[in-house]
């Protein structure tokens, strides 16, 4: 089982930190863990790929990979109370040997549990955590096992995993029934993960209540407003004629880069949406 469960590349588990760190509002602190694991540097890592430490209990503790970077021994100790030509030497004698000499370098990786356990015994995932042995051997998870953990079977198909080549599905009665949220920093996807996810949930004949802060929507689900009997509101004084009002809402709302070659249709297709203005 473990042989199929993991990739045959592994890493050694160097350290656990503990960071603490303030609230935004300068009230509390949370504290969480970080891991740092070196992997050689012929691993295929990426951020997001998930990895299994073997456990106090015998389980193995799944990571997600945040961050990772190549490291070299000889750049280790170097820093600006070094003589400048003596850094200079050892970072040109560092940029020759990259590659040449597996034993200098390799990959440092941070990752950070995301709460589940594998048991190797019962072959399944359940949630909890468990220190992990430092020093020990870290695994990466095959492709069948991440689709085993992360997709659904028969579940609603809403993109493609990066770093894994596999469509994510996903329970869209449970994503729609539960409380859910998409964090990420700004420019990332959220707007048009969120979008394709009404999509699939329009798709399924549920009628969906948009609240579109950010004025984003209207451009990513045009194409749903225009075929589904659907409503725009807003509070804004429209302009008297169709021209104007796709100016205004060219102008109003956030068109994603990829799209920008598009704006005379979209204009075109923001005139189609209000028939009763001439």
């Amino acid at each position: 089982m473990e042989g199929n469960f993991f990739e045959p590349i592994t890493g050694r588990l160097r350290e656990i930190k503990v960071v603490t760190r303030q609230t935004a509002d300068g009230r509390g602190s949370v504290s969480f863990r970080n891991f740092l694991i070196e992997f050689p540097l012929n691993a295929k890592i990426t951020i997001g790929k998930l990895l299994g430490v073997k456990t106090l209990e015998e389980d193995y503790l799944l990571l997600e990979i945040a961050d990772f970077l190549p490291v070299h021994y000889g750049m280790i100790n170097l820093d600006s109370s070094i003589p400048k030509e003596i850094r200079d030497e050892i970072m040109r004698k560092v940029e020759e040997s990259w590659g040449k000499d597996e034993s200098e370098s390799w990959l440092e990786v941070y990752a950070y549990p995301v709460g589940y356990l594998f048991n190797l015994r019962q072959g399944k995932f359940i949630k909890g955590y468990v220190p992990p042995i430092p020093g020990s051997v870290v695994h990466i998870l095959s492709r069948d096992a991440y689709k085993q953990f992360v997709c659904i079977p028969d579940g609603i198909n809403i993109g493609k995993i990066i770093g894994e080549d596999l469509d994510l599905t996903i329970n869209l009665e449970k994503a729609l029934t539960y409380h859910i949220g998409v964090f990420a920093f700004t420019g990332s996807g959220k707007s048009n993960l969120s979008a394709v996810i009404i999509r699939r949930a329009l798709s399924k004949g549920v009628k969906v209540v948009i609240f579109d802060i950010s004025m984003e929507y209207a451009v990513l689900l045009l194409d749903q407003l225009l075929t589904r009997n659907s409503r725009l509101i807003t509070l804004d004084r429209l302009p008297a004629n169709k021209v104007d009002v796709s100016r205004r809402f060219l102008r109003t709302h956030v068109i994603p880069e990829e799209m920008m070659k598009l704006r005379r249709k979209l204009s075109i297709a923001f005139r189609r949406y209000f028939p009763q203005i001439r």
